[in-house]
């Protein structure tokens, strides 16, 4: 059987755990941004791709960073 006070408390992390979740989303969501600006001021020429595209191209050259 499982302990009540147990299953309780953990009941009580995982609130703590969406509420910091939800705090990572917001920066995430502000870097993604940031990410998107600078990349298109400094590649013009491929300012035309969507923001999904760029993620996409941000994060190859990041794994590809990472591979080094």
């Amino acid at each position: 059987m499982t302990n009540p006070e147990k299953t309780g408390g953990e009941d009580i992390v995982d609130a703590e755990i969406v509420s910091d979740q939800e705090i990572d989303e917001g920066e995430l969501k502000a870097q993604r941004a940031k990410a998107i600006e600078k990349f298109r001021k400094d590649n013009p020429d491929q300012a035309h791709l969507g923001d999904g595209e760029i993620l996409q191209q941000l994060n190859l050259s990041s794994e590809a960073n990472k591979k080094e």
